[in-house]
């Protein structure tokens, strides 16, 4: 549970609270540090070996097998991968145990556990798929795939493994696949020669001159089958070329600029909302989300903030053409100002940092409807550029952008990233006349570097993006939220009842939407939430559904934000 947050009307009030600094960021207000899952599979006949994928589990994974321990896994939103091979018992019935951590205080200390302050509660447990793979030698460890457009080819990394005790030659098989896999529409075949006991990386080349490019309006996706001769993946790509240009400033998919507009999506807090169930592991009710919703407001991206999602997800963003940024889940703001992140520090162990972005970054690379990477969030740190981006971007053939959080870019043609929080000021001791209003955007260039907590803002020739903007947040009863509760009062528009706020709310939100979308001065316009939660007295972000669990917006949001 989260309580080193003292809010009044937006504003931090300092000292901060020790007992919650030393509770390392949250406390656990139970007695156990585990949950353990026990259940039984069975094996299918023998092959050579066989592994088990925990896509991802909080807080960390440890598994026995039949009894015996294979392994341990710290990481809260990577998959974790154990060998089975010793341990299985093919074509029998076979014991899984899984532990997990129940509260982050289980983790070593410097571990990537997701960092987000705006939470009342922690929530653990497995929350993606868990999978069995079996195979033979050959092995196939990863397979990644980039296209191209021009010309129309793939660019396909396969990495190998002898697992047996002499030199093998190892055939690689790629066949090209319509989605339905009923298709074949291109293939290729090439031999290697690996030691006993060698992995290797290698590369080929495949021409799909007649392949269709993958893009919101037509997201058309193809599959890759590999194989060994002894093992075997199938995996899913679309053609698509995405990019920034400095040079334009904008973002180019498939060659032509394309605007990216749309909302936040913050899947953990949506977990704490009272309402919230089964949804975000129901494919009907995801596929709503990301497709009926988003085409229902003209939107077509967002980024998913400070949180991997189930795999589901985007897979289903693939299929329903939602561009989308995953984000590294750091969120420092200045270490060198402890006050602006309510006197918290913590100190991340680099080991763990380069493995947990490497293994994000592995787990999410093939999916097209990934146009870019953010670093962290609201942080300003030398160490976001030095380590976790480069060692995310060696991994990542199609070189996509990376968000250097509020420093600045790295790459001539990495984006930088803007919160725009106008009303923010509402919630500062300075003088009426001085906050904000709506009537001097009239007067505005529509171009905005905020300070990023303790750097200066940086002029940039980059393209920008707006990640988040919005500030006035309400309950779905139309509360003032927890950052808001004095604002509301102080707002020359109409504000007296839960109706005249949730109009308002959504009318200026609206405005902004217009403002920041007509002067064209940032290639991404994107707001705070899609999807978040309403924790009612201590909602911290809220998003604009009437019901979420129906994905029923609020009248006045579709009135006003979708015509923007």
């Amino acid at each position: 549970k989260m309580n080193i947050k003292k809010v009044t009307g937006g504003l931090i009030e300092l000292p901060v609270d020790e007992e919650a600094l030393a509770a390392n960021m949250g406390a656990a207000h139970q007695n156990r540090n585990y949950f353990w899952l026990r259940r039984e599979f069975q094996a299918p006949e023998a092959h050579a070996f066989a592994r088990l994928i925990v896509l991802k589990a909080r807080f960390g994974s440890r598994v026995w097998v039949n009894g015996v321990s294979v392994g341990e896994h710290e990481s809260c939103f990577t998959s974790a991968e154990y060998d089975l091979s010793e341990v299985i018992r093919w074509g029998e019935t076979n014991e899984l145990v899984i532990r997990i951590g129940a509260h982050q205080g289980v983790l070593p200390e410097g571990n990537t556990c997701p960092e987000d302050c705006e939470h009342e509660k922690w929530y653990p447990g497995i929350w993606d798929d868990v999978e069995l793979y079996c195979y033979n030698n050959p092995a196939i460890r990863s397979v990644q795939i980039a296209s191209k457009i021009d010309p129309r080819e793939i660019l396909v990394e396969t990495e190998l493994e002898n697992r047996c005790g002499e030199t093998t030659a190892v055939t690689v098989r790629h066949q090209v696949k319509s989605r339905d896999l009923s298709e074949v529409l291109a293939e290729r075949e090439d031999t290697y020669t690996l030691e006993a006991g060698e992995a290797r990386a290698v590369q080929c080349v495949i021409p799909l001159q007649e392949a269709k490019l993958w893009s919101c309006e037509e997201p058309n996706l193809y599959v890759l089958d590999t194989s060994t001769g002894g093992d075997s993946e199938l995996n899913r790509f679309g053609v698509r070329d995405a990019r920034f240009r400095t040079e334009t400033r904008r973002f180019h998919l498939n060659g032509n600029i394309c605007y990216l507009r749309g909302g936040l999506i913050t899947f953990e807090r949506f977990l704490e909302d009272p309402l919230s169930s089964h949804e975000p592991w129901d494919e009907k009710w995801v596929r709503c989300l990301l497709g009926d919703t988003r085409r229902l407001m003209n939107w077509n991206a967002t980024k998913y903030c400070l949180e991997n999602v189930p795999r589901m997800w985007l897979d289903i963003a693939d299929e329903e053409g939602l561009m989308g940024a995953p984000e590294f889940p750091i969120w420092a703001f200045n270490p060198d100002r402890p006050e602006s992140f309510f006197g918290y520090i913590k100190e991340y162990n680099r080991e763990t940092l380069l493995k947990d972005v490497k293994d994000w970054v592995r787990d999410c690379r093939n999916h097209p409807s990934v146009i870019y990477w953010s670093g962290a969030n609201e942080t300003c740190a030398d160490w976001v550029g030095d380590t976790i981006i480069p060692a995310g971007r060696a991994l990542d053939l199609q070189n996509r952008g990376w968000l250097n959080s509020y420093n600045p870019p790295l790459e001539p043609d990495d984006p930088q990233e803007d919160h725009p929080y106008q009303f923010h000021s509402y919630g500062m001791d300075i003088p009426q006349e001085w906050k904000f209003d709506m009537k001097r955007l009239e007067n505005d260039p529509g171009l905005h570097r905020q300070s990023n907590l303790g750097a200066p803002g940086i002029p940039t020739g980059h393209a920008q993006l707006i990640s988040e903007y919005g500030w006035l947040w309400l309950t779905r009863d139309g509360d003032p939220g927890y950052y808001v509760k004095n604002t509301y009062c102080q707002l020359p528009y109409p504000t007296d009842t839960p109706e005249e706020r949730l109009e308002t709310n959504c009318y200026l939100l609206a405005g902004m939407t217009e403002f920041w979308r007509a002067h064209r001065n940032y290639a991404q316009v994107v707001y705070n939430a899609w999807l978040a939660g309403d924790l009612r007295e201590k909602a911290w972000v809220t998003d604009n559904f009437k019901d979420p669990l129906k994905l029923e917006f609020q009248p006045a949001f579709l009135k006003y934000e979708r015509e923007v």
